[in-house]
C-alpha cells in the first residue's frame, strides 16, 4: 500500500496545503498526521516535506516554510506512524496491540510536549546542525529534528517502562491465549541426547512422522 500511494505525497494539494499550515502549528500536526495517513509511510511523507522546505523564499535565502513551520508537520508525521500501528495491529493478539498502543502514547505525548516547545526545539536543532543558507542546510536540519525527538523521547520514557506496561495493561486487560503449535516432535527427547544410537533412531522415527504429516497436509490441499 505504501508504494502505491507515494505518488500522492508530491501532489500538488499536499504541498500547497504546507505553505498555508507552517505558521499555524496545530494545523501543521493536523496535516503531517493526514498525510502520513494517506500515504502510509513516513519516510515518504518526511522526504516530501524536506524538498517543499527546501525551496526558497522571495529573497532566495530563506526556505518557504522554515524550520519552525516544518516542525508541526514532522510531529504530525510522528503521531499518523501511530496510526497505521494500531490499522496493523487490528485482528491481532492482545500483545500486539498492547506494543501498537505504547507506541501511540510514545508519539502522541511527546508530540502534544514538543508542540509547545517549537521555537526552543527550532533553535537547537539550527545549533547542532551545520550552518549556512536555510534553503542549503533546511533538509539536514529536519533530519536532526526527527532523529533528536526519536532520542529524547526514548531517554524520556526509558524510566517510565513500568508504567508505560500498566498503561497498556490497564486498556487491554487480560493474557493472550496460547496458541498451540501446529506440530509438536513425538519421538524427540532431550534425555538421550548422551545415548548417540537410541538418540539417531528417535530422529529417523520422527522424520518418519514428518513425512507422514506433510503428505497429510498435500493431499489437504
Amino acid at each position: 500500500m505504501g508504494s502505491v500511494m507515494k505518488p500522492l505525497a508530491t501532489s500538488p494539494v499536499f504541498t500547497d496545503l504546507m505553505g498555508k499550515v507552517s505558521s499555524i502549528p496545530v494545523l501543521g500536526v493536523l496535516l503531517g498526521a493526514a498525510m502520513t495517513l494517506v500515504v502510509q509511510s513516513s519516510s515518504a511523507t518526511i522526504a516530501v516535506l524536506q524538498n517543499f522546505a527546501s525551496q526558497a523564499g522571495p529573497d532566495d535565502m530563506t526556505s518557504v516554510i522554515g524550520l519552525a513551520g516544518a516542525i508541526p508537520i514532522l510531529l504530525g508525521d510522528n503521531i499518523g506512524t501511530t496510526i497505521i500501528a494500531l490499522l496493523a495491529s487490528i485482528g491481532q493478539s492482545k500483545n500486539a496491540k498492547r506494543t501498537a498502543i505504547a507506541h501511540s502514547i510514545f508519539n502522541i505525548s511527546e508530540s502534544f510536549v514538543f508542540v509547545w516547545l517549537i521555537p526552543w526545539f527550532a533553535k537547537f536543532v539550527q545549533y547542532i546542525s551545520p550552518k549556512g543558507n536555510e534553503v542549503e542546510v533546511i533538509s539536514r536540519q529536519i533530519a536532526n529534528a526527527h532523529t533528536t525527538f526519536n532520542v529524547v523521547c526514548t531517554l524520556v520514557w526509558l524510566p517510565l517502562i513500568p508504567l508505560m506496561v500498566k498503561i497498556v495493561t490497564t486498556i487491554i486487560p487480560g493474557k493472550d491465549k496460547k496458541i498451540k503449535a501446529a506440530y509438536e516432535p513425538k519421538y524427540l527427547d532431550n534425555k538421550m541426547i548422551d545415548q548417540p544410537v537410541a538418540a539417531m533412531y528417535l530422529v529417523s522415527q520422527e522424520l518418519e512422522n514428518l513425512a507422514g504429516f506433510a503428505a497429510t497436509m498435500l493431499t489437504q490441499l
